[in-house]
């Protein structure tokens, strides 16, 4: 559904953003700090099934075709993974797509 997934990714921006302000010198890091993605994926995969939650109850009040499926999510995960490939850890991005399915 619209709402879960737009408040999931909405979710984990302000935490980017937050993460942004607390950590000093951020900016100005080629790499930010390991604990930087290691809070990134434990709060984005608490917001995944945050997400798949309310998608669910969601659809029990209102069911029928929605507008993004589970498998367009993860190729838009697979296409993210790929231009960040040299920019994040591979840990960072293979540990969100393994994460992304059960969590929803």
């Amino acid at each position: 559904m619209f709402v879960a997934g737009q408040t999931t990714g909405v979710l984990t921006v302000i935490t980017d953003q937050i993460l942004e302000l607390t950590i000093p010198g951020f900016r100005r890091m080629t790499m930010p700090p390991d604990l930087s993605f290691a809070v990134s994926i434990v709060t984005d995969a608490l917001y995944s099934m945050a997400g798949g939650w309310v998608r669910h109850d969601c659809e029990e009040v209102h069911p029928g075709p929605h507008s993004c499926s589970d498998r367009s999510r993860e190729l838009i995960g697979a296409g993210t993974m790929i231009a960040l490939w040299n920019t994040v850890p591979h840990y960072f991005s293979f540990a969100l797509t393994a994460i992304y399915p059960p969590a929803v």
